[in-house]
């Protein structure tokens, strides 16, 4: 009798086995019913993700090569910049020098304030056959004379005085003089 009641109890564990493990498969099956969308939903988050990760990538590739063609085409600009201020630098120097030696050439053959009438023996009129009405005089020297009783305005240039040289050019008379009071 011990046998029988031991067998039952065996029997009542192991129903009531099934029956927990039974309704732990429908919880479970119900649960994976549950989650089984959300990991569809995961896996299709994670390839969006994945594609915008690649775009992202090629953005990132893409920026950083218009980046080194516009750091190459500033540097290209600068070097140009540098180039065009040396070249303004030069044109401005030779400007200047221009302007400078257009002074110097203004200012050594400009007629002096304080200059007399009577003092202009350096003053050339033009050539004779350029005479307007007998106004200008040539002296027999060649030189033009002022005469203040004209009545017509004549235009006359300040030139260096005539016969002045440099001492270190001999001229072509010296050099024949020379050659010729050499003994042999």
């Amino acid at each position: 009798m011990s046998n029988r009641v031991s067998a039952q109890k065996s029997r009542l564990k192991k129903v009531q086995y099934v029956a927990d493990m039974e309704r732990k498969l429908k919880a479970l099956e119900a649960h994976i019913a549950i989650l089984s969308p959300q990991v569809e939903l995961y896996k299709n988050q994670q390839q969006v993700l994945q594609m915008e990760q690649k775009t992202l990538n090629q953005k990132i590739l893409c920026c950083s090569r218009n980046k080194l063609m516009r750091d190459a085409e500033i540097e290209e600009n600068k070097a140009e910049l540098s180039r065009l201020r040396e070249l303004h630098m030069k044109q401005q120097q030779q400007q200047q020098q221009q302007q400078q030696a257009e002074a110097a050439w203004e200012t050594a053959f400009q007629m002096p304030a304080d200059l007399h009438a009577s003092e202009l023996s350096n003053v050339v009129s033009p050539p004779p056959n350029q005479v307007d009405n007998g106004e200008r005089t040539v002296g027999g020297d060649g030189l033009g004379r002022f005469n203040p009783g004209t009545r017509y305005k004549t235009e006359y240039k300040w030139m260096p005085t005539p016969g002045l040289r440099r001492v270190s050019e001999p001229t072509s008379n010296q050099l024949g003089q020379q050659r010729v009071g050499k003994p042999n």
